[in-house]
C-alpha cells in the first residue's frame, strides 16, 4: 500500500484488515501518520522490517517501507 501524505483511512485499514493478506508492504512519505496507521495495523500484523530511501536528495523528504506480516 502507498498512500497519500494524509495517511490511509479507516476504511481502507478496515478493509487491508478484512482481506487478511499474509503480508503487507507499506510505502510512506508521512512518518506521522506511518505511525498513526501502524498503530493499528500492528494489532493483527507484526513489523519485519524496515527501510527508509531518499528518494529525492533535494527535499527533506525520505520515504519509508515496512513490511508487515500476519501474527
Amino acid at each position: 500500500m502507498d498512500p497519500p501524505r494524509t495517511g490511509s483511512t479507516k476504511e481502507f485499514l478496515n478493509s487491508v484488515i478484512s482481506l487478511n493478506p499474509k503480508k503487507v508492504i507499506y510505502v510512506s512519505c508521512g512518518p506521522d501518520t506511518l505511525a498513526r496507521d501502524l498503530m493499528i495495523l500492528t494489532k493483527y500484523y507484526e513489523i519485519k522490517d524496515t527501510i527508509c530511501v531518499d528518494m529525492f536528495c533535494w527535499s527533506n523528504h525520505v520515504e519509508t517501507i515496512v513490511l508487515l506480516s500476519h501474527k
